[in-house]
């Protein structure tokens, strides 16, 4: 059956052609409402429990951190990252930046290059770290060295490589204040490619308390304030006039509002575009099913008396529109990376894990049933005489 259903796709290619086309644009939108999703949803997960209790994330002046957070009143626990300058492996020219991350933040687990992120090593090793590419050629696997000038002269910690973190990769980021601010603003793309900073000092990601081990009072600028369960709403009208002397806040009320606002809209924004094309994709592969049935009947008819069931000419039609449907992820790939290499692809998310594959197969699935549906119902009116003697009229 597969030698005529090939046989038939050859011979009507056009239509074939175009239906492959229209499916693989169908899969295409989908997946990138989907990794859309699920980037913009992965970014707020790690904040998800905290942004539902009372507290604000402060942008405060250089220095200031710890002064006024300790002037502050029914503080549960602060989150931040810790920056600084390092070395590795004994070269003082292999400087690196190194990121401290407490657990809430380093739950966001960028796309990895070449191995695991830090915070997922569950190895042997005490201290595991992920480096971004570097020109020093500390890969997956090695052993560092990290030094840095303290009071004492230099101060070390040995840490092992648990992966590469993929250049054009987002990273929490605690140096930034929007307003309105929204989880999704407080991640900075790392790209050695193109940012000359990145490129002369390569990252090291480790998580915060061994960080702070190396040096202390290197907090960014950006930190999460949890308030008590039973702070008061003047308490919290008191700690918001410390705060708003020197730096700028937003509420974990503002933020979580926000960031859900961000993952609506950026899939709104696509949907109604993709259940359009849905529609008229299945329109248009109804219609095509049904005049390419109609011209086929005839051979189906001949078929029918050379001992084929018309059960048969069903199974054919199903085995056409599965092939379809399998090209058409072929396409959809093709037509990822050409939009990819484009400018426009750099605005795009396109990623294929799990639910996107289950989303391209449930399509075909679909596309198959619309496109047995209507050939069946023809090829169950028809008689094979009939058809063989209208033929010849």
């Amino acid at each position: 059956m597969f030698y005529f259903s090939l046989n038939a796709m050859l011979m009507k290619w056009k239509s074939v052609l175009l239906n492959v086309v229209e499916i693989a644009i169908i899969l295409y939108l989908g997946v990138i409402i989907i990794s859309t999703y699920f980037l913009q949803s992965r970014k707020y997960e790690p904040y998800r429990k905290l942004l539902k209790s009372q507290g604000v994330r402060v942008y405060f002046g250089e220095g200031e951190q710890e002064e006024k957070i300790s002037l502050l009143s029914k503080v549960e626990s602060i989150h931040y990252t810790v920056t600084f300058s390092v070395y590795a492996n004994g070269v003082s020219s292999s400087q690196f930046r190194l990121r401290g991350m407490d657990e809430m933040m380093a739950a966001y687990k960028p796309d990895m290059e070449d191995g695991i992120w830090f915070a997922d090593y569950r190895g042997k090793e005490p201290l595991a770290v992920t480096v971004t590419e570097n020109p020093y050629g500390i890969k997956t696997g090695d052993y560092v060295d990290i030094f840095i000038d303290g009071e004492n002269g230099p101060e070390y910690v040995s840490a092992y490589v648990s992966g590469v973190f993929r250049n054009g990769e987002e990273y929490v980021d605690g140096n930034t204040y929007k307003h309105p601010g929204s989880i999704q603003d407080y991640y900075f793309p790392y790209n050695s490619e193109t940012v000359p900073a990145d490129k002369e000092n390569p990252l090291i990601f480790m998580n915060l308390e061994d960080a702070e081990r190396l040096r202390s009072n290197c907090m960014e600028m950006g930190v999460y304030i949890e308030y008590a369960p039973d702070i008061t709403d003047e308490e919290i009208k008191a700690n918001e006039d410390i705060l708003t002397e020197t730096a700028s806040i937003n509420t974990f009320e503002e933020l979580r509002k926000n960031s859900l606002e961000i993952i609506t809209k950026k899939i709104a924004v696509i949907t109604p575009i993709a259940v359009g094309a849905l529609l008229f994709v299945t329109m248009s592969v109804i219609c095509s099913s049904a005049i390419d049935t109609s011209r086929e009947l005839k051979n189906y008819a001949i078929f029918f008396i050379h001992g084929m069931k018309w059960r048969d000419i069903v199974r054919i039609k199903l085995i056409e529109a599965v092939t379809e449907g399998l090209l058409s992820l072929a396409v959809m790939y093709i037509i990822s990376r050409l939009v990819n290499a484009a400018v426009l692809g750099k605005n795009i998310v396109f990623e294929m894990g799990r639910i996107q594959l289950l989303y391209c197969f449930g399509i075909i699935i679909y596309m198959a049933a619309v496109s047995v549906i209507v050939p069946a119902a023809i090829v169950n009116k028809s008689k094979p005489a009939g058809v063989l003697r209208d033929a010849e009229v």
